[in-house]
């Protein structure tokens, strides 16, 4: 199987998030793997060897979210592909045993995406596949958010199946996550003794509530081990600010039982504008 192509639409609101993400993408994701970004403005700086910007349209309104993806997707060779959103930050090592034992059930026209993150797991599920040292789970046909803007593994046909025109990201999984649900399709995931579940991939939601002057760097695969404390180690958050990939007016901490928490709460010194 040919190497997996990664695709992040973006918007002109949310370009300043590329230099953190391509940053910590390039860190964590062990080998070579070519990402694309789908947005309108291109960032007027160079991104890594390994990323592209291709514009697929005018950032005039977010319901053309879904058709600017249909025109791109729909001429484009690859059967499979990544698909992920460009404020979830990798924040860990990619485990690669676990994703390259994923990809054997590409082959099953059947499935139609696999989850990379912890998502499919806290959701009904089955199991799908316990033959191996890797319990492979499927999740349930009434299960929410079978479709789902995660970070996953997408057949072609199935993600263009759900992505109408007119729809915005939301849409797209639907109210309360109800799209996908009874399409007959397998969704799948990985779960283990957990956390982590042995999911391949170490996962945050950037922003958080919104708030674009915040970097949430929580480890989202240890959510609960620790009192919380399973974060961005602190020194590659240093690193970041070192080589301006973020902002020195940004905030940086974590979210641990919906509550805000930064590095100098916890004795790690880090420049941030504050609470």
């Amino acid at each position: 199987m040919k190497d997996l192509t990664l695709y992040i639409p973006t918007c002109n609101d949310y370009l300043f998030l590329v230099k953190p993400y391509t940053f910590l993408f390039n860190k964590f994701w062990n080998r070579p793997m070519q990402v694309v970004y789908l947005g309108y403005d291109k960032p007027k700086y160079d991104l890594p060897d390994n990323f592209d910007f291709i514009t697929i349209g005018d950032d005039d309104d977010l319901k053309n979210w879904g058709s600017d993806l249909i025109n791109f997707f729909s001429l484009i060779d690859d059967e499979h592909f990544l698909f992920g959103c460009d404020d979830v930050f990798l924040v860990e090592h990619t485990n690669f045993e676990v994703y390259d034992k994923l990809l054997k059930y590409l082959d099953n026209p059947k499935v139609g995406r696999i989850n990379l993150d912890r998502d499919t797991v806290n959701r009904p599920h089955l199991h799908f596949d316990t033959n191996s040292d890797l319990t492979v789970i499927e999740a349930e046909q009434d299960a929410d958010y079978r479709v789902s803007t995660t970070l996953s593994i997408w057949r072609k046909d199935y993600f263009l199946k759900h992505l109408k025109v007119g729809m915005t990201p939301w849409e797209f999984e639907g109210e309360g996550g109800c799209v996908g649900q009874n399409d007959g399709y397998h969704i799948l995931g990985t779960k283990g003794n957990g956390p982590p579940d042995n999911a391949p991939v170490f996962t945050t939601n950037a922003i958080w509530r919104g708030n674009k002057k915040r970097f949430n760097f929580h480890n989202s695969n240890y959510s609960y081990v620790n009192n919380g404390q399973n974060y961005l180690d602190a020194d590659v958050v240093k690193e970041m600010f070192d080589k301006n990939i973020i902002d020195k007016d940004m905030e940086v901490g974590w979210v641990y039982e919906k509550k805000w928490c930064t590095y100098s709460e916890r004795n790690l010194v880090i420049k941030y504008k504050g609470t």
